[in-house]
C-alpha cells in the first residue's frame, strides 16, 4: 500500500485517473502525428526533382520541407497541451506530487 500522506486516497485515486485519461489522449494525438507523417514520408519521393534540380538543392529541399510545417504545428501543439495537463505524477516521500516536464525534454 502506498502512502499519500495528508490527501483522502479518494481525492489521490481521482487525480490519478485523470492524469491517465489525459496520458490516454496525449497518447492518441501522438499516435496520429506519427502516422500522419509516415504517410507524408512514404509519399515523399523526390530523387527526380533533384536530379533535375541542376544545384538549386538549397532552395528544393526548403520548399520541400514546407509540406512537413502542418505535421510540425500538430506536433508543438500536441506538446504544449501535454505540458500544463501535468500528466506526469511521482510517488514518492509519502504523498502524490505532480511533475513538471521540462523544456528539453521529448514527447
Amino acid at each position: 500500500m502506498v502512502s499519500v500522506g495528508e490527501v483522502e486516497p479518494a481525492a489521490v485515486v481521482a487525480t490519478l485517473r485523470s492524469a491517465l485519461d489525459a496520458i490516454g489522449r496525449l497518447s492518441g494525438e501522438r499516435a496520429g502525428i506519427e502516422e500522419a507523417l509516415k504517410v507524408e514520408k512514404n509519399k515523399d519521393n523526390i530523387l527526380p526533382r533533384i536530379m533535375a534540380a541542376g544545384g538549386q538543392h538549397d532552395r528544393l529541399f526548403a520548399e520541400e520541407l514546407k509540406k512537413y510545417e502542418p505535421l510540425k504545428a500538430r506536433l508543438l501543439a500536441a506538446r504544449a497541451a501535454a505540458r500544463p495537463c501535468g500528466a506526469v505524477f511521482v510517488l514518492g516521500t509519502g504523498r502524490l506530487a505532480p511533475r513538471m516536464a521540462h523544456s528539453g525534454d521529448a514527447l
